[in-house]
């Protein structure tokens, strides 16, 4: 099993922008800054299917 690495919050904003996330609501630089104070990116999308619907 291969360990990886976390994300710096600047690429998981470019991983964001791959998975077709728009930055509407809240500009790339404050969701930097979230990310970089308030969470980790994988730890969020644990949730997503709740908010997405498919």
């Amino acid at each position: 099993m291969t360990k990886k690495s976390k994300l710096t919050p600047r690429r998981q904003i470019a991983f964001l922008r791959g998975k077709g996330m728009t930055f509407e609501r809240a500009s790339e630089v404050k969701t930097m800054r979230y990310i970089s104070r308030e969470s980790y990116l994988f730890a969020a999308c644990a949730y997503r299917a709740l908010f997405f619907a498919k």
